[in-house]
């Protein structure tokens, strides 16, 4: 008898009987069922031997033939797995147009072990192009064949696409939605698997969606859960951002000389790695815990710095939340023209980039700009229209001052 690759096999098998144009209902007879013939092409291990022989003899084909077209198939997957392992580098370079171009043409079936990886390659392209209904189908279709194959249950591709999935929802400004396809990358993430790294950016982006939502005691306490293992993280840009969260988080909580110490810390990882665009919210946060210690000029600088290296990006949201916190130190001294400019860039690109949490943020700054001026009227319009965009979203409730509530209570009556 001989020895056989059950998974080669399989797809030898299926590819020969699509190049002669047939279904598996149409191999099926008396002998062998539908069922049995999915499980050959799939490679199931339990299938016996006889009933191999048997498809391999109605397809025309005999075993001793086997060996050639085995071989011909091992040759072309493993040319399929350099390409999508160098693809996949590309992405996680941010060069998604790039690893599109090389595996645009591949032919690559559902039921091939490399076709979650196409399709997240894939979606990752379409994402990074803002197309978010067609990247969440191809994210849809890597979970899906992911799933299917227990070929690649610990390849981790099924997390990977939750957490994308997410990302066009948070892009989208669906922040409960992010959160549940995020849970669903959690619980999808094997830690014996390959690209084990995923679990702590699953982790530090369920963290940023409850942030996001207001939740801050829920998402430090997840920040606070990793960092007991910080030192194993050994993905960088992950490494960095959750010290962007975590400083970020302690400075919400009012632990200004902590958030300045743990930017710190990040600021210089980010700075030895050369990651500029990942250091900026770095620096806005810096400056946002030194303003509220009082240090206007050590603020001042930081400001600065995030505004020339995301002027220097393509990340919005970093430009957008400096020019807010900007506006802030601008009206503790009383240049409320200077205020009035870079509210004016944050709201336009907000509303460029449709980033409507932050065009919250803006509105809000605005308001409480009129308002210290005296100009009531302007202040309560900003308010509402913070509002308005946090009900339209379902955003939590727009945190207002007792005194601006009083504002909107008149202006009402």
């Amino acid at each position: 008898m001989i020895q056989y690759d059950p998974i080669s096999v399989g797809e030898v098998l299926r590819k020969i009987r699509k190049s002669k144009g047939l279904r598996l209902g149409d191999l099926a007879d008396e002998n062998i069922s539908t069922a049995t013939l999915s499980n050959i092409e799939r490679g199931t291990l339990r299938v016996k031997y006889e009933k191999v022989d048997y498809i391999i003899n109605k397809l025309g084909l005999t075993m001793q033939e086997l060996p050639e077209y085995i071989a011909k198939e091992q040759k072309n997957q493993e040319h399929v797995k350099s390409f999508l392992g160098m693809a996949e580098s590309l992405v996680n370079m941010g060069c998604e147009e790039s690893a599109y171009n090389m595996v645009k043409n591949m032919d690559v079936q559902d039921e091939s072990s490399h076709a979650s990886l196409f399709y997240w390659i894939t979606g990752s392209y379409y994402m990074r192009k803002k197309k978010y209904e067609k990247a969440e189908v191809h994210f849809h279709n890597a979970i899906r064949t992911s799933a299917r194959s227990r070929f690649t249950s610990d390849s981790n591709i099924e997390a990977y696409a939750f957490k994308d999935l997410g990302r066009c929802s948070y892009y989208q400004n669906d922040l409960q939605k992010a959160l549940l396809f995020t849970d669903s990358g959690l619980d999808a993430y094997d830690p014996d698997g390959e690209r084990n790294h995923i679990k702590y950016i699953l982790l530090r982006n369920k963290s940023i969606y409850l942030e996001r939502l207001g939740r801050i005691a829920e998402a430090f306490k997840i920040v606070q859960d990793v960092w007991s293992n910080i030192h194993r993280i050994d993905h960088i840009e992950t490494l960095v951002s959750l010290y962007w969260l975590k400083s970020e988080l302690l400075r919400k909580t009012s632990s200004f000389k902590e958030s300045v110490y743990t930017a710190q810390e990040g600021i210089h990882k980010a700075g030895v790695n050369k990651l500029k665009s990942f250091s900026t919210n770095l620096w806005v946060t810096l400056g946002s815990s030194y303003r509220s210690l009082k240090e206007l000029e050590k603020a001042e600088v930081c400001y600065d710095i995030a505004m020339r290296l995301a002027e220097s990006t393509e990340m919005s949201n970093p430009y957008i939340r400096a020019c807010i916190s900007v506006s802030y130190l601008c009206m503790d001294r009383k240049d409320w023209d200077k205020a009035e400019v870079h509210l004016g860039k944050a709201i336009e690109k907000a509303k460029e980039n449709e980033c409507h949490f932050y065009l919250i943020d803006a509105y809000m700054a605005s308001g409480i700009l009129y308002n210290l001026q005296g100009f009531k009227d302007e202040a309560i319009a900003n308010f509402r229209l913070a509002i308005k965009v946090a009900d339209e979203y379902n955003y939590p409730q727009v945190p207002l001052p007792l005194n601006i509530l009083t504002l909107l209570d008149l202006k009402r009556n």
